[in-house]
């Protein structure tokens, strides 16, 4: 395993790339191209934490 520190992650994000996938996305949604299945939630009692699992799927077809 290897740690990044803070620079390292920050040299790595491509935010103009980023911005543009949202924006993408956005289009698919609006455009009825995207399959959003209902949020997965898990409760975990040991250790106390909860998991919530958000997922899509954009048809390119």
């Amino acid at each position: 395993m290897k740690i990044l520190g803070l620079d390292e992650i920050k040299s790595r994000i491509d935010l103009p790339k980023i911005i543009a996938m949202q924006e993408d996305g956005f289009k698919a949604y609006s455009a009825g191209q995207v399959n959003v299945p209902p949020v997965g939630y898990l409760k975990q009692h040991t250790p106390p934490g909860d998991l919530y699992r958000l997922s899509q799927e954009i048809d390119h077809r």
